[in-house]
């Protein structure tokens, strides 16, 4: 009862925020994405890991805008799970985002830089809590390795490393990285488990 009080408390803030205040046009998207999910009532890892994409953009300054053609397609209707999208762009080495201050501000040019270079480092956090959400989600101990090895060598690493250089490198190791967003933004892979995994 507690945790449904939250979550309509959450919800609403959010749509209060967005509706009263200033906001960026991907938060918006990203914002209409958690009333959907909410609507449908999905839970597990892809929800908490929309939350966490909107609580890193609300922090944002109005003047951090998404490249054009990747929103367009994150705000897009036909896009499925846009808040994977984003990590997509950001494992691919997109440049997302830029400051639309002229560089003569230096003072604001320099903290959307950090803001943005945060982002960057946040987002390959935000992926291993997600997949350690997937896993549990799931609740078959071999699945996700089954499924996908290269995810699985890259979380295995991922929880040793110290240094937010170190976990760059590891992403940037990751092979196949768009096939594996795409087949991670489809639920059909889940139905691929062996028996032997569904058993545990």
């Amino acid at each position: 009862m507690y945790n449904g009080k939250m979550k309509l408390l959450f919800l609403a803030t959010l749509l209060f925020s967005l509706s009263s205040f200033p906001a960026t046009n991907y938060l918006k998207c990203i914002g209409k994405e958690e009333a959907k999910i909410h609507k449908n009532r999905w839970g597990g890892a892809y929800k908490a890991l929309n939350q966490s994409i909107i609580n890193e953009f609300a922090m944002f300054s109005e003047s951090i805008e998404m490249n054009k053609e990747i929103e367009k397609k994150i705000c897009s209707e036909s896009t499925q799970k846009p808040s994977l999208v984003v990590l997509e762009h950001m494992f691919l080495g997109d440049e997302l985002f830029f400051s639309s201050i002229n560089s003569q501000d230096l003072k604001q040019h320099a903290i959307d830089k950090t803001s943005i270079e945060s982002f960057t480092t946040s987002s390959y956090y935000i992926f291993l809590d997600y997949l350690a959400a997937l896993q549990i989600e799931i609740g078959q101990a071999h699945c996700l390795k089954q499924e996908f090895p290269h995810l699985a060598k890259f979380y295995t690493r991922a929880r040793y490393i110290l240094s937010d250089v170190g976990m760059k490198t590891l992403v940037k190791e990751i092979p196949d990285k768009k096939k594996i967003f795409e087949k991670l933004q489809s639920e059909n892979w889940k139905a691929s488990c062996s028996p032997k995994d569904k058993s545990q």
